[in-house]
C-alpha cells in the first residue's frame, strides 16, 4: 500500500525552514511512503526524516521537485552503523542502500536529511521512501507543532581557520578550502554550471573529518585534476611562439599549426580521458559526485577558450563567458583538491 503525507511547514525564519518528522508507532500497512515537501523562495530548506528498518532488503529513496534548485540527501544508519551516504544535485535525486540482517536487527533510527540552498522561486517536491519489502511503514507524525528554532548554518558554509595541532598538510587543506569557500560565498559569484557549492560541501566534510576519506582511485584522480588545471593555466599564460601569435604567411601558418598541435593535443586528450573515466564509472566515488563531471566540463571549456585565443585572438575564441564566471574558482578548487590528495596520501599511506 502506498500513502502520501505532507511534511507540514510551520513558521519560517528568514534563514531556513526546519522540520523533523519522526516515524512513531502507529503502523499503516505500506512498503512505500510519499512525502510532500515545500521549498519557499529565498530561504534554505532543511528537512529530516527518522525511521526504522526492520527487514533486510533494499532501502531506497527518490525525490523529484520543480525548478533547478540544488538539493542534497544525507542518509545515516542507526548509531553510525553504516558510512554516511550523500547525494547532491538537481532532480531527480536517488539513493539506495542494501540492508543486511545484522543492520535490520540493529537498534536505533535511520535518518534522512534533506538540505537545499536558497533559490529565487517557490517550488515543491515529492520524496518517495521505499522500505524493504514486507515491512509496514509507520505513519509520519510531526515531532512538534511549534515553530522549530532555525538550524545552525551548515559547517561547510561557515568560515574555518587552522586551529589546534594540525599537520602542515591538513593546515594547508583548511586554508585552501577556506579560500575556495570565500570565493563561492561571494554574492557576485555565479554557479551557473552547478558544481561549486557541491564541491565545497565535499571539501569541507573531508576537511572536518566528517566523511569517509577518499580511496586510492579517488586520490589519484584528484591529483590528476589539479595537475590538469595547472596545465590549462600554463596554456593561458603561455608566450611560446608555437602556441600564440600565428604567422600571417599561409605556408608558415600550416607548419605552425602542425607544431602547435603537438603541444596542445596531449592536454586535450588528458581532459577527455578524465571525463571518460568518470562517465564509465572507473572512479566510483567521484562517479557518485555530480559536481566532478561538471567541474571537468567547465575546465574543458576554459581550455578551449585559451587554445582558440592563442590561435584566433580573444574576439574569435569561444567560451569567454565560462572563463569570466568560472576560471578564478577553478584555480582555487584545484589548490583545495591537491591539498586533499596530499592529506590522504600522508595520513593513509598505501601498504
Amino acid at each position: 500500500m502506498r500513502q502520501q503525507v505532507p511534511l507540514f511547514r510551520f513558521g519560517l525564519s528568514r534563514l531556513a525552514i526546519g522540520l523533523v518528522i519522526t516515524l512513531l508507532p502507529g503502523f499503516v500497512a505500506a512498503d512505500v511512503q510519499d512525502y510532500i515537501l515545500e521549498f519557499p523562495a529565498q530561504q534554505m530548506i532543511s528537512y529530516k526524516i527518522e525511521f526504522e528498518v526492520l527487514n533486510p532488503g533494499r532501502l531506497a529513496m527518490e525525490m523529484n521537485w520543480t525548478g533547478n534548485r540544488v538539493v542534497s540527501f544525507k542518509l545515516e544508519g542507526p548509531n553510525g552503523s553504516v558510512p554516511t551516504m550523500r547525494r547532491s544535485g538537481t532532480p531527480p535525486l536517488r539513493l539506495h542502500y542494501d540492508v543486511d540482517a545484522t543492520l535490520a536487527s540493529a537498534e536505533g533510527q535511520w535518518k534522512l536529511s534533506i538540505r537545499g540552498l536558497p533559490a529565487h522561486a517557490v517550488s515543491s517536491g515529492v520524496l518517495t521512501l521505499y522500505l524493504p519489502e514486507g515491512q509496514e511503514t509507520p505513519e509520519a507524525v510531526p515531532a512538534a507543532r511549534q515553530t522549530p528554532p532555525p538550524p545552525p548554518d551548515e559547517a561547510w558554509l561557515r568560515p574555518a581557520r587552522p586551529s589546534g595541532a594540525l599537520s602542515p598538510e591538513r593546515e594547508r587543506l583548511v586554508e585552501t578550502t577556506e579560500e575556495f569557500r570565500a570565493s563561492v560565498a561571494d554574492r557576485k559569484a555565479r554557479d551557473r554550471y552547478d558544481w561549486q557549492t557541491s564541491m565545497l560541501r565535499y571539501l569541507a566534510e573531508q576537511r572536518d573529518n566528517n566523511a569517509t576519506p577518499p580511496d586510492r582511485k579517488t586520490r589519484l584522480m584528484l591529483e590528476r585534476s589539479a595537475e590538469a588545471v595547472r596545465r590549462v593555466e600554463k596554456l593561458s599564460l603561455s608566450t611560446d611562439p608555437f602556441v600564440v601569435n600565428p604567422p600571417k604567411d599561409r605556408g608558415l601558418r600550416r607548419a605552425w599549426l602542425a607544431l602547435r598541435e603537438r603541444r596542445v593535443a596531449p592536454l586535450e586528450l588528458e581532459l577527455d580521458s578524465m571525463l571518460h573515466s568518470i562517465h564509465k564509472g572507473q572512479v566510483p566515488e567521484l562517479y557518485q559526485e555530480p559536481w566532478y563531471a561538471r567541474f571537468v566540463s567547465c575546465l574543458m571549456a576554459c581550455e578551449q577558450y585559451f587554445e582558440e585565443r592563442g590561435r584566433l585572438g580573444a574576439r574569435g575564441a569561444s567560451n569567454r563567458h565560462v572563463v569570466d564566471e568560472q576560471w578564478e574558482r577553478i584555480l582555487l578548487a584545484a589548490d583545495a583538491l591537491d591539498s586533499l590528495a596530499v592529506v590522504v596520501e600522508t595520513e593513509q599511506p598505501e601498504d
